[in-house]
C-alpha cells in the first residue's frame, strides 16, 4: 500500500515493480471529508501510536462532539474496510495500540518517503559522476507533488510543521535541480527561473549565488556581480547580516576571473556550500581572572543555585497552597538533561518545612515494578504486597487497589504534616509507576501533598545508550498521564531553560576557578546553550588545561587563564557535545577508575560497592582508591557507605557510550554473578534477568531466558502488565530450540500481560500460537492454559458479565476442555465455564451444551472428591445469563439469591450477584425493591471503591435518565464514559464503549435523529455485537425508508424468528425487531409475515420492562411493542388491551418517553376503534410531554416546538 500526501491525500495499492516505487497502482475511495482528515493526521506520523483522545482532539480542532469516540471508531472502522477488504481482525495496516491507533506503514511507504529516496539516488547518481541520472531522479522528486501537501489538512495547525518542512525540500529540490543543469551547462535556460525564485526568495542566499554563476556563464559579468549586490543589499535592510562565505568568495571569484568559475560543477546536490563558519577565538579587552578562593565548587562543595530565583519562586507558592488549603497540589517541572531539574528540587526540599519524599525512577531495564513509589514511600504498603500473587478475578482493577493503598500511606504520612512528594525522572518511569500517579492525581483531594514530578520533554520510554529500551511504548504512558494531570485543578508548571550569560558565568568561574569576562562567559552560553551541566564541565576541562599550564611556582598566568577560557568558549577546539566533554575527562584517568566505572555504568545510576568491585576484578583497596579519585573529579560520589552513584545520568551514559557491546556483555555476565555471589536469592529477579540478557547479546541461552520467566512472573502478579510482557518477549528471543515447554510458558506469561494493557490483537494472536506450539507436542494442558488465557479465566465477578469479544474463541476453548486428560477436572471446568459464559451473548444453543457439560464435570468431581466445592460463581453466572428472557425472571431471581449467598472471595462477586438482582427487579416492575438492591450495591461499593463497578452504576443511572427522559443527565455519563478512565480494566472499557453509544442511540431514538447515527451504528456492529445493524433498520425507518429498513429485516431474520434463539441478546433483540416491523407493514405488507412471528415471540414476555442484559438498557414494556404489533395485524382490541396495560406500568415506573409512545399508539388505536375523543386527549398528553422532555413525537414525523416557541 502507497499513500501520497504531497497533495489531497491518495491511497494505493502498490503494483509496481520491484524496486520501482513510481508504478501504478489501484486507486482507493477513501470517503468523505472527515474520513480523509483522519487517516490524513495519521500520515503525519507514519507508524506511531496516537491516542484516541489527541486524534479527536485534532480532527475537529479541539471542540470534539460528545459522541466523538465512538464517531472515531466508526471512521476508523471504515478505513479499515477500504485499506484491506475481506481481512478480519487482526489489521495488519490502521491498528489499534494501547488506548491509541496508529497507521503501521514505515516513511518509505508515503510519496514524502519517495522524495527522500529520489534525492539520495540523485546525490549518489553526482558522486559517480552521472549529472544526467541526477537530472532524471530530481525531476521525478518534483513531479511528486500535486498540490499543498496535506491538502485535506487544509485549516488544520497540526500539518502547519510539516507543510514547511515540505515546502523547505521542494524548494531543496528546485536548486539541487538547477546546480545540475548548470554542472550541465544549460546556464542560459536557467536564468529565467532562477530570476523568479530569487524575487519569491530573497534570503536564500544559494538562489543568488546560481543566478550569478548562470549569468557570469552567459558572459553577462557585470549583471552577476549586481545580483550580488542587491543580495548583500536585501539581507543588509532585512537582516542586517553580510552574506555568507559562499556568496562572497563567488564575488570575488568574478572580479578575478577564477578559471574554474566557467566550469560546470557548482554547487553541489543537497550540499550547499553556504554553512556555519567556525566561531573565531575570542580576545578578551581585558584578561580572565582566577575567581575567589573560597568560591563554591572550587573545593568540593555544594555548586551554588543560579538564575533559577522565579522557578523557585512559583514550586515555593505552590506548596504555601498546599499547605495552607491542606489539599492535594501537582507540580510539573520539565527541562532538558543537565538543566538543573535536580539541583532545583534539592533546594526546594531545603527550604519548605515539610516532610521530603524522594522517589527517582531509573533509566536501567530491571528495577522493580513501582520502583519511585517504593523509594518514596520507603517499601510498599504490607496491604499491596499481600495482595501481590493473590488469586485474582480475572482481569479485575487491580492497579486501581494498589493506587487507593499508596493514597492512603500517603494520608497517613500526611496526618503528622504536609508531604512533600518528589517524583523524578518520569520518562524513565514503569508504567505502572504511571498509572498509580494517573489514578491518584483523580483520587487525592484534601490530603497535604504536593506531587513534584520532573521530566524530560519528549524523551518518554527511553532508555540510556546500551540499555534496552523500558516498558515506556514510545513514552504513551507518559503522555496520557501528563494530559491527565493537565486538568488537575491544582497544576503548576515550571520549565527550565538556560541560564544567562551572567549566571553561566558565575558558575564556569565557581567550578574552573577562573572568572571569565562577559564576552567570555556569552561565549560559554552559546557554546552550551546555558545548560548547567555542560557549563560544569567545559569548566572542569578548562581547569585542567589551565593546570597544565601552571608556573613552577605552581600559580597559573594571567594569559594561561585567558587562553583556558577561551578554548572553552570557543567551537572546534574541544569536544561538542556534553558526552563528548565527559569522555576528554574520562581518558585522562588511571585505568583502575575506568574499570570500576565501567562495572558501575553497567549497573546502573547507583551500585553497591562490593558488586562493581567484584565486576571490575579490582581489589578492595584499589576500588577505594579508584572511589576517591572519581568523588575528587565529580564524576561520582558515595551517597552511603558501600554504595556508588554517578553525579549525573549524563555521566553514566558517557561511560557506555565508550564502550564496546561485546565489554558490556562480558562485564553484564560478571555483574550478574558478582550479585548473585553477594545478595542471593535477594537478587529482584528484573535486575538479575536484565543483567543475563545483556550478557546474552542475542544469543540462545537457557540460563538468561528461565530469569526472563521468573521476572516476568514476577512483573505479572505485581500488575506490572507491560513490563511482564516485555520480559517475557526477551526471553522467547533467548529460548533455546530444545525448550518448547518454556517457550509456551514464556508466551503465556505475555499473551496474558498484553491482554491485561489492552493490547488485545496482540494477545490473542501470542496466546494462539502458544497453544498450537504446545499441541503439536503433545501438551494438552499447557494448550488448554494459554486458551484459557485468552478468554481471562472469567470464573466471576465484573469480567463475568463484561469482556472483549474474540472470533472463535468458544469453539478454541471447548476443544481445549476435551483434549485434557481426565486428571485435569479443575482446568477442563474453568474452560467449559469461560466458555459458557461467552456463548450467552450470541451463541445460547452452544451455551445451553455448555453449561450442561461443566455441570457434568462438577458432578464427576463430587464424586471423586468428598467435599468438593459448591457451584463456582462464573457456572451460576452461566445460567442466569442464558436464562435472561421474560419468560424465566423467577429462575434468574433465584440464581442471583444464590450467587449472593454463597459469594466468597473478592467483593466484585458480591457487587455482581447484587446488580444481577436489582437487574431482575427492575425488569419485574418492581421499582422500589430494584432501589432498595441498588442502595446495598453502592454502601457495598462506596467500601470496596471499584473503578469498574463505579462505572456500571453510572450506566445503570444512565438508563435511568434515559427511561424519564432526562437526556442531559444521561449525556453526562456518555462524556464520563467517552474521556479518560484511569484503573479502569480493559474488559470494561470494551463494554463501556457499548453503553456510550447506547446514551447516544437512544437518545436520537427519541428525538428523531437516528439517521445521524449511523456511523457509530456501523461500527458497533463490526467491531462489537451484530445486533447494532438493527439500528440501521430502525434509523432507515426513522428517515423515511421503508424498503430499505425492509431488506436489513430480511437480511437478519426469518420470518419464523427461528433464527432468534432465546438467550441473553434475545429480548432487547425482539422488541427492536417489533419497533421497526409494526411501522413497516402499512408500506412493505409483506412484513406482516414477521409481524406474527414476533406477536407470537412477545406473547410470552408478560407485564414485563425489556431490560438487556446488563441492566444498561431499558426499552420500555413488552406490552407496548405487542400492541404495537397488534395494531399493525389489525387487531385493534387486542392492541387496545396491551397498550392500555403498557401505559399503566410505563407511568408507574417513571417511563416518561415510554408513556408518549403508549399514548401514540393507543391514540392511533382507538382511532380506529371510533373513539375520537380519547384519542385526541391521548394525542394532547402526549405532544405536551413531549415538548417538556424535548422528545419528538413519535410514529408521526411531527416535531415538538421548542419551549421558547
Amino acid at each position: 500500500m502507497r499513500f501520497g500526501v504531497l497533495g489531497p491525500t491518495t491511497a494505493t495499492t502498490a503494483t509496481a515493480t520491484a524496486g520501482d516505487g513510481d508504478g501504478d497502482g489501484s486507486p482507493l475511495e477513501l470517503g468523505p471529508r472527515r474520513r480523509r482528515e483522519l487517516i490524513t493526521l495519521l500520515l503525519l506520523r507514519p507508524g506511531v501510536t496516537v491516542t484516541a483522545d489527541a486524534l479527536a482532539d485534532e480532527l475537529w480542532q479541539g471542540e470534539p462532539p460528545p459522541a466523538a469516540r465512538s464517531t472515531l471508531q466508526a471512521h476508523l472502522s471504515v478505513l479499515r474496510r477500504v485499506l484491506e477488504p475481506g481481512a478480519s481482525p487482526p489489521y495488519r495496516l490502521l491498528v489499534t495500540r494501547g488506548s491509541g491507533y496508529a497507521l503501521a506503514v514505515s516513511p518509505a511507504d508515503l510519496d514524502t518517503g519517495r522524495l527522500d529516496e529520489l534525492r539520495a539516488l540523485a546525490r549518489r547518481a553526482l558522486d559517480d559522476g552521472d549529472p544526467v541520472g541526477a537530472r532524471a531522479h530530481l525531476e521525478r522528486a518534483l513531479a511528486l507533488w500535486r498540490g499543498e501537501p496535506f491538502a485535506d489538512l487544509a485549516d488544520h495547525p497540526a500539518a502547519e510543521a510539516a507543510r514547511v518542512k515540505l515546502a523547505e525540500d521542494r524548494m531543496a529540490v528546485r536548486a539541487d535541480l538547477l546546480s545540475v543543469r548548470l554542472d550541465l551547462g544549460e546556464h542560459d535556460a536557467v536564468i529565467g527561473e532562477l530570476r523568479v525564485l530569487t524575487s519569491q526568495h530573497p534570503l536564500q542566499e544559494r538562489l543568488h549565488a546560481q543566478l550569478a554563476t548562470a549569468l557570469y556563464r552567459g558572459g553577462r559579468q557585470a549583471d552577476a556581480l549586481t545580483v550580488i549586490r542587491q543580495a548583500r543589499q536585501t539581507l543588509a535592510d532585512d537582516l542586517g547580516l553580510e552574506p555568507g562565505p559562499e556568496l562572497r568568495e563567488l564575488e570575488t571569484a568574478i572580479l578575478r576571473h577564477d578559471a574554474g568559475l566557467g566550469r560546470p560543477g557548482v554547487p553541489h546536490v543537497g550540499v550547499p556550500r553556504t554553512g556555519v563558519l567556525a566561531t573565531p577565538a575570542l580576545t578578551a579587552p581585558t584578561l580572565a581572572t582566577p575567581a575567589t578562593a573560597g568560591a563554591a565548587g572550587a573545593a568540593g562543595g555544594r555548586l551554588p543555585l543560579l538564575g533559577r530565583d522565579r522557578e523557585l519562586a512559583v514550586l515555593e507558592q505552590a506548596w504555601e497552597r498546599t499547605a495552607t488549603e491542606q489539599a492535594t497540589g501537582v507540580a510539573l517541572l520539565s527541562g532538558e538533561a543537565g538543566i538543573g531539574k535536580t539541583r532545583l528540587l534539592e533546594e526546594l526540599a531545603r527550604r519548605v518545612p515539610a516532610q521530603t519524599r524522594w522517589g527517582r525512577c531509573t533509566q536501567v531495564s530491571g528495577a522493580p515494578a513501582y520502583w519511585p513509589w517504593r523509594q518514596l514511600l520507603r517499601g510498599l504498603p504490607a496491604e499491596v504486597v499481600g495482595a501481590f500473587g493473590a488469586v485474582r478475578d480475572g482481569d479485575g482493577p487491580v492497579r486501581f487497589e494498589v493506587a487507593l493503598a499508596i493514597g492512603r500511606h500517603l494520608a497517613e504520612l500526611a496526618s503528622a504534616g504536609p508531604v512533600l512528594a518528589l517524583l523524578e525522572d518520569l520518562h524513565w518511569a514503569d508504567p505502572a509507576s504511571i498509572a498509580m500517579l494517573e489514578i491518584l492525581a483523580g483520587e487525592l483531594t484534601d490530603v497535604p501533598v504536593l506531587l513534584v514530578c520532573s521530566f524530560r520533554p519528549g524523551h518518554g520510554g527511553t532508555a540510556a545508550p546500551g540499555d534496552p529500551a523500558g516498558g515506556g511504548q514510545d513514552g504513551e504512558p507518559l503522555r496520557r498521564l501528563l494530559g491527565v494531570l493537565a486538568r488537575h485543578p491544582a497544576l503548576t508548571r515550571v520549565e527550565l531553560a538556560g541560564l544567562p550569560p551572567t549566571d553561566v558565568g558565575r558558575l564556569f568561574g565557581a567550578v574552573s576557578g577562573m572568572a571569565p569576562t562577559p564576552v567570555q562567559a556569552e561565549a560559554v552560553r552559546r557554546r552550551t546553550a546555558g545548560n548547567p551541566f555542560f557549563v560544569v564541565e567545559l569548566a572542569r576541562l578548562a581547569a585542567t588545561t589551565s593546570a597544565g599550564r601552571a608556573t613552577t611556582a605552581g600559580q597559573a598566568t594571567a594569559d594561561g587563564l585567558a587562553t583556558a577560557v577561551d578554548q572553552a568558549a570557543a567551537a572546534g577546539t574541544l569536544p561538542t557535545g556534553v558526552r563528548d566533554t565527559v569522555l576528554a575527562r574520562l581518558a585522562a584517568m588511571p585505568a583502575g577508575l575506568t574499570r570500576l566505572l565501567a562495572a558501575a555504568a553497567v549497573v546502573g545510576r547507583e551500585a553497591a560497592l562490593p558488586v562493581v568491585t567484584a565486576a571490575a576484578g579490582l581489589s578492595q583497596a584499589g576500588a577505594l582508591d579508584a572511589v576517591d579519585i572519581a568523588v575528587a573529579a565529580g564524576l561520582a560520589d558515595v551517597p552511603a557507605p558501600g554504595r556508588l552513584r554517578f553525579t549525573h545520568d549524563i555521566v553514566r551514559e558517557a561511560v557506555l557510550v565508550g564502550m564496546g557491546t561485546a565489554e558490556r556483555a562480558r562485564l553484564a555476565g560478571l555483574v550478574a554473578d558478582a550479585l548473585v555471589a553477594h545478595q542471593g536469592a535477594s537478587v529482584p529477579a528484573a535486575v538479575l534477568a536484565h543483567h543475563l540478557r545483556v550478557a546474552a547479546a542475542g544469543h540462545p541461552d537457557l540460563r538468561a531466558a528461565q530469569a526472563q520467566a521468573a521476572a516476568a512472573r514476577a512483573a505479572l502478579a505485581q500488575f506490572a502488565f507491560e513490563d511482564a510482557a516485555s520480559l517475557a518477549g526477551h526471553g522467547l528471543d533467548l529460548v533455546p530450540g530444545d525448550r518448547p515447554d518454556l517457550r509456551v510458558d514464556l508466551m503465556v506469561i505475555r499473551g496474558e500481560a498484553l491482554r491485561r494493557s489492552a493490547a488485545f490483537a496482540q494477545a490473542q494472536q501470542v496466546l494462539t500460537e502458544a497453544a498450537g506450539i504446545a499441541t503439536a507436542h503433545g501438551d494438552t494442558v499447557r494448550a488448554g492454559l494459554a486458551t484459557l488465557t485468552r478468554a481471562g479465566d472469567a470464573v466471576g465477578g465484573y469480567s463475568s458479565l463484561f469482556h472483549v469479544p474474540v472470533p472463535g474463541l468458544i469453539a478454541d476453548l471447548d476443544a481445549a476442555a476435551a483434549a485434557l486428560p481426565a486428571a485435569e477436572g479443575d482446568l477442563r471446568l474453568r474452560l467449559l465455564t469461560s466458555a459458557a459464559v461467552r456463548a450467552c451473548y450470541g451463541e445460547p444453543a452452544a451455551a445451553s451444551r455448555l453449561i450442561g457439560r461443566a455441570a457434568e464435570v462438577l458432578a464427576e468431581q463430587r464424586t471423586t472428591r468428598p467435599g468438593a466445592a459448591e457451584e463456582p460463581a462464573g457456572l451460576l453466572i452461566a445460567r442466569a445469563l442464558a436464562a435472561w428472557t421474560p419468560a424465566h425472571t423467577g429462575l434468574r431471581l433465584a440464581i442471583a439469591d444464590t450467587l449472593l449467598a454463597t459469594v466468597e472471595g473478592p467483593p466484585s462477586g458480591e457487587l455482581v450477584a447484587r446488580h444481577l438482582r436489582r437487574a431482575v427487579l427492575w425488569e419485574l416492575g418492581e421499582v422500589e425493591a430494584a432501589e432498595g438492591e441498588s442502595a446495598a450495591f453502592n454502601r457495598r461499593l462506596r467500601q470496596v471503591r471499584d473503578p469498574d463497578f463505579d462505572l456500571l452504576d453510572r450506566c445503570w443511572q444512565a438508563m435511568h435518565h434515559l427511561y424519564a427522559g432526562r437526556y442531559d443527565q444521561a449525556a453526562e455519563v456518555a462524556a464520563i464514559l467517552g474521556g479518560p478512565l484511569p484503573g479502569v480494566t480493559p474488559g470494561a472499557i470494551n463494554a463501556l464503549t457499548q453503553s456510550a453509544n447506547t446514551i447516544h442511540g437512544i437518545t436520537a431514538w427519541d428525538r428523531a435523529t437516528l439517521g445521524d447515527f449511523l456511523p457509530q451504528v456501523d461500527d458497533m456492529e463490526e467491531q462489537v455485537i451484530a445486533e447494532w445493524a438493527l439500528i440501521r433498520a430502525l434509523a432507515l425507518v426513522d428517515t423515511g425508508r421503508p424498503e430499505a429498513a425492509a431488506r436489513e429485516v430480511r437480511r437478519l431474520v426469518r420470518p419464523d424468528l427461528a433464527d432468534v434463539a432465546p438467550g441473553a441478546m434475545e429480548p432487547v433483540y425482539v422488541v427492536l425487531l417489533a419497533e421497526i416491523v409494526a411501522q413497516l407493514v402499512d408500506a412493505v405488507p409483506d412484513m406482516a409475515e414477521w409481524a406474527t412471528g414476533l406477536a407470537d415471540r412477545i406473547a410470552g414476555y408478560g407485564e414485563t420492562l425489556v431490560t438487556f442484559v446488563l441492566g444498561l438498557t431499558c426499552m420500555g414494556p413488552a406490552t407496548l411493542y405487542r400492541g404495537g404489533l397488534a395494531l399493525a395485524l389489525g387487531r385493534v382490541d387486542e392492541a387496545i388491551a396491551d397498550l392500555r396495560s403498557s401505559l399503566v406500568l410505563a407511568d408507574r415506573t417513571g417511563g416518561v418517553p415510554f408513556v408518549i409512545r403508549t399514548r401514540r399508539r393507543l391514540a392511533q388505536a382507538l382511532g380506529r376503534a371510533g373513539h375520537a375523543d380519547e384519542a385526541r386527549q391521548l394525542d394532547r398528553a402526549a405532544a405536551r410531554d413531549a415538548h417538556t422532555i424535548g422528545m419528538r413525537l413519535p410514529y408521526s414525523g411531527t416535531p415538538v416546538p421548542d419551549s421558547g416557541t
